[in-house]
């Protein structure tokens, strides 16, 4: 059987060092390869705009100060130093094709932290390790997908990985100083911060990770200090796991000196933790150069940056686990799940194999080290799990994890060939490891650009997912659906039509005039005027998605992945839907309900029409037929909002407490945000059960405190009991817009 020492000679040879530089290099071809086909994200529209607005602050010297007004999307606080640097690259040089150049550089930075991830492993146990790692980023889906054209995460997983790599690297180099990780750890470190505050991660990560590695140091000292010698002071002269296997030894002088000479006395680690006190300046004031917030106040924006990032305001209705919730009350499992599902079983397999040999990393001293790497990848996750922060789009925001949890799992895929004896052992685990990377592979060859998508065995791929998970969160079907619908309208000689999208597309027909594009959302599509639609099944309820009431009958185009869909096209055939609707919003009730008898003529999955339909019936005093049409939207979508509202209001007008209870109570088990649904079910409590009506306000008032009418009504049901409690409950109404 071969010894540890062995397998690493052979792991060394020059063949495969090179090995591993050419798959690295062909590897980078393919990337760059596969980001022109990429889509582009909603994130990718957000960004670069407001990447516009840093770009002229800077241009104007500061005197635009676009980038610093930003109270809906809040990107003042996000830094986006590489989508900031991608803009000034694209002014600079004057490149037209900004999308198509974003994904170039987006991807190259996928490639990076490949690379980087790739050198971290081969610097613990060698070049197979490294290969190893170039094989599980191949066959994963998610991490690939997203270095098409995500400018953030990517970016951000890149500077995480090389901060913690180099950082490494500097403390356990057995030079006294090197420059060239000193460097390298600064321009990690800024480069995090300066995408996102939750950058300065990295800085308590250098001084954790010193004094980890330092402690068999500073304990001697300490023996040495207090003269309590042969109590375990010899025993820790093999430094081991801490220092891969260098030895130690009490110098003459006093102080502890290795081999090389290197000092571990206390003047030696105070300057060393000096030195590290610079490079977290150096970081943090590096972080802060493309972040105009950031310049205004450095070190108090980019720390109030991060406590508003940590508590993000802004809340999004997503599906997982087949039901539609608010991502502030996402359960505790949300993103270790999400991975778990996502993640190629190869890799988790990998993992798991790591646990089961973790004693073969004791053996070389490298224990600690990937101690610190598992510290590194659980850290993040428990951290939002104690925190309960706003989570949504998967775990996208947490891409950064996957490189330290990928050098785990090649770790551990590299101590299977060692662990198996015989001189051709490598072949069956070499054929193991390709079988399970057979599945995501093959996703990604017939689904690309979709690979982000991907969903592993564990909820039956794609199609198990359907339904139960969100899917094109990123919205990045649209750019194939303009396309396709660019093409049709120029075979068809269409040079004029109006285009409506879940998502803006004015990119997309920026070389068309006469196409006209403006965003809807999908539930009020029968509400605007428009020729062509291009959907995402994004914010589509699971109901109608596993019920097939979406996509609509004879779509104009489908867009599928893996057999789903995950976008359409409409034509639109008919526009009474609109007419009824405008009809409507002008006091025509008797014109709206002519043209919604027409309009479901030619649609009858669109449960907004049946409710616009019934609200023109009451209106014309057809109360018995409106209920009929309401509930017939329900058979559409039980969980339309606005149909379960004019239920409950209707059954109120009439007196029909308990009916309108059953719909308020029906409403807000299914959106424990509809704030007016509490409102009108506690006025059906008021007077005869106070108490509960406020609880339910006060359960209103928890979720949003400045929501004026439960603060109102609040201080209604005190008017009698506690006029004094009621006036300052309409003191607090007053202060609130």
């Amino acid at each position: 059987m071969m010894n540890m020492m062995e397998m690493k000679r052979k792991d060394e040879r020059p063949i495969w060092k090179r090995i591993f530089f050419i798959a690295s290099a062909l590897y980078l071809i393919l990337m760059l390869f596969l980001s022109r086909d990429a889509g582009i994200s909603c994130d990718d529209t957000l960004h670069y705009d407001h990447s516009v607005d840093v770009y002229n602050y800077f241009a104007t010297h500061g005197s635009d100060r676009s980038a610093l007004e930003t109270p809906v999307t809040h990107l003042k606080y996000y830094g986006q130093a590489f989508d900031n640097a991608v803009t000034f690259l694209i002014k600079w040089f004057g490149i037209e094709d900004v999308y198509s150049f974003r994904h170039l550089m987006s991807s190259l930075s996928g490639w990076l932290a490949v690379f980087i991830t790739a050198l971290f492993g081969i610097w613990l146990s060698g070049y197979r390790t490294g290969l190893l790692i170039l094989l599980l980023y191949a066959v994963s889906p998610t991490f690939t997908g997203h270095s098409m054209n995500n400018l953030k995460d990517i970016p951000f997983a890149l500077a995480y990985i090389a901060g913690i790599f180099f950082t490494l690297k500097l403390l356990e180099d057995e030079k006294p100083v090197s420059w060239k990780n000193i460097t390298a750890v600064i321009i990690s470190t800024g480069f995090a911060i300066g995408i996102r505050p939750v950058g300065i991660l990295l800085i308590c990560y250098i001084f954790l990770f010193w004094f980890i590695l330092r402690l068999p140091h500073l304990y001697r000292i300490t023996v040495k200090k207090t003269g309590n010698k042969g109590t375990g002071y010899e025993g820790i002269a093999e430094d081991g796991a801490l220092n891969q296997g260098v030895l130690y030894e009490e110098a003459v002088s006093g102080e502890v000196r290795n081999r090389e000479g290197k000092f571990r006395g206390i003047r030696d680690l105070l300057a060393e933790l000096g030195i590290l006190v610079f490079i977290s300046g150096a970081g943090f004031f590096l972080g802060s150069l493309l972040w105009p917030y950031a310049l205004q106040s450095p070190v108090r924006n980019i720390l109030g940056s991060y406590h508003f990032m940590a508590h993000f305001p802004g809340t999004f209705r997503q599906i997982f686990e087949g039901s539609n919730e608010w991502s502030d009350f996402m359960p505790w499992y949300f993103i270790p799940k999400s991975m778990l599902i996502t993640i190629p079983l190869i890799v988790l397999a990998g993992a798991v194999l790591f646990l089961v040999f973790a004693g073969r990393a004791a053996r070389p001293g490298k224990l600690v080290l990937y101690l610190i790497i598992i510290f590194t990848f659980l850290f993040p996750m428990l951290f939002v799990i104690v925190k309960q922060s706003n989570l949504y789009s998967s775990w996208r925001q947490f891409l950064f994890l996957y490189p330290p949890l990928i050098l785990i799992a090649a770790s551990g895929l590299n101590y299977v060939y060692e662990a198996v004896p015989g001189k051709y052992s490598g072949w069956p685990v070499t054929a193991v490891i390709i079988l399970m990377s057979i599945h995501p592979a093959v996703y990604m060859i017939r689904n690309h650009p979709y690979e982000y998508i991907y969903f592993n065995q564990f909820t039956g791929g794609l199609k198990g997912a359907y339904g139960n998970y969100e899917t094109d969160y990123y919205y990045v079907n649209q750019t194939e659906a303009s396309e396709w619908l660019i093409a049709y309208l120029t075979e068809k000689g269409i040079d004029s039509a109006v285009v409506g999208a879940t998502y803006p597309v004015k990119w997309q027909f920026r070389k068309f005039p006469g196409i006209k594009t403006f965003y809807f959302r999908h539930e009020e599509r029968s509400q605007y005027n428009w020729d062509y639609a291009i959907i995402t099944n994004r914010y589509i309820h699971p109901f109608q998605l596993k019920n097939g009431i979406w996509p609509p009958p004879e779509p104009l185009h489908t867009i599928y992945a893996d057999g789903i869909p995950i976008g359409i096209i409409l034509e639109r055939k008919n526009r009474d839907d609109f007419y009824g609707y405008r009809a409507l919003e002008e006091n025509r009730p008797a014109d709206a309900v002519r043209h919604y008898e027409a309009a479901l003529q030619f649609s009858d999955r669109d449960e907004m029409i049946f409710y616009n339909f019934a609200r023109a019936l009451y209106n014309e005093g057809h109360h018995e037929r409106a209920d009929s049409v309401l509930k017939k939207g329900l058979e559409i979508n039980p969980f339309c909002e606005p149909i379960l509202m004019y239920l409950g209001n209707i059954a109120k007008y009439r007196g029909n407490t308990d009916e309108a209870l059953k719909y308020y109570e029906r409403l807000i088990s299914y959106n424990r945000k509809y704030f007016q649904a509490y409102v009108e079910m506690a006025g059906l409590y008021s007077g005869n059960d106070n108490p509960r009506a406020r609880e339910l306000l006060r359960s209103c008032l928890r979720l949003n405190p400045r929501y004026r009418p439960a603060i109102v009504a609040l201080a209604d049901t005190y008017r009698e009991e506690d006029p004094e409690r009621a006036k300052k409950y309409d003191e607090m109404a007053e202060t609130v817009k």
